[in-house]
C-alpha cells in the first residue's frame, strides 16, 4: 500500500525545484575588445569601469590587456541578449572608446 506514495514523494519534491528552475532569469555573459583613447590613464579602475556602464546591474571586469590600447573585458549582468546590446551601445558612445570587438559568450 505505500508504494503509491513514492511518486507523490517524488513529485512534491521534483515540481518546485523544476518551477525554480523555469524562473531562472536570463544572464548576460559577454567577452569583448575594447579599444580606448590615449587619453585613458588606467582601464582597470574600478571608477572609469563603471563609468562605461549605462546599466548599475551590470559588472566590467577587466581580463588583461590586448595591445597599447586594447583591453579585453567581461560584460556580466541580468537579461537576455537585449539587455547586453543596450548596455554595449552604450558604452559604444562614450568618447573614450574607440570600438568594441564582441569576442563570445552567453546571453
Amino acid at each position: 500500500m505505500q508504494r503509491p506514495l513514492v511518486p507523490l514523494l517524488i513529485l512534491s519534491v521534483a515540481l518546485p525545484w523544476a518551477a525554480a528552475q523555469a524562473e531562472a532569469p536570463a544572464q548576460c555573459d559577454v567577452r569583448l575588445v575594447v579599444h580606448l583613447t590615449p587619453d585613458v590613464p588606467d582601464a582597470a579602475a574600478s571608477g572609469f569601469l563603471s563609468s562605461l556602464l549605462t546599466n548599475p546591474n551590470f559588472r566590467l571586469s577587466v581580463l588583461g590587456k590586448v595591445g597599447d590600447r586594447d583591453i579585453a573585458m567581461e560584460l556580466s549582468g541580468p537579461g537576455a541578449a537585449e539587455s547586453c546590446s543596450q548596455v554595449i551601445d552604450g558604452m559604444r558612445r562614450d568618447a573614450r572608446i574607440v570600438s568594441i570587438e564582441i569576442q563570445g559568450g552567453t546571453s
